[in-house]
């Protein structure tokens, strides 16, 4: 999986500047997202916690489960660029899907 750092500002104006049609199914360019958090930020021999997220091994992938997926939402159209989201950017995506504001992860990984 290839990795390159992004933040939500980036992710928002390139969904404002691209040109897929909304409501199209996302089958492309699969995107990836990693997430990193640092529970003791303060201690630098502290592990570092990496989740990563790639429709490369999601089990429905290419599925209607994409539709509503809030990888795809996130990613739409982004191509191979992964998105890096902090701790906090993490806190409140999970937020937003908890309020039902954006998709819930739907992301089941291949066992």
């Amino acid at each position: 999986m290839q990795q390159a750092s992004g933040s939500v500002e980036d992710v928002k104006h390139h969904q404002q500047h691209s040109h897929i049609k909304k409501g199209a199914t996302f089958v492309q360019n699969f995107p990836s997202i990693t997430a990193t958090s640092n529970p003791a930020s303060g201690n630098s021999e502290a592990s570092v916690e990496v989740l990563s997220i790639s429709c490369d091994d999601c089990v429905m992938r290419a599925s209607a489960a994409c539709d509503d997926c809030v990888v795809s939402f996130f990613c739409e159209d982004l191509g191979a660029q992964a998105v890096v989201l902090d701790l906090e950017e993490q806190r409140t995506l999970r937020m937003l899907a908890n309020a039902g504001l954006v998709p819930t992860l739907r992301h089941r990984a291949v066992s």
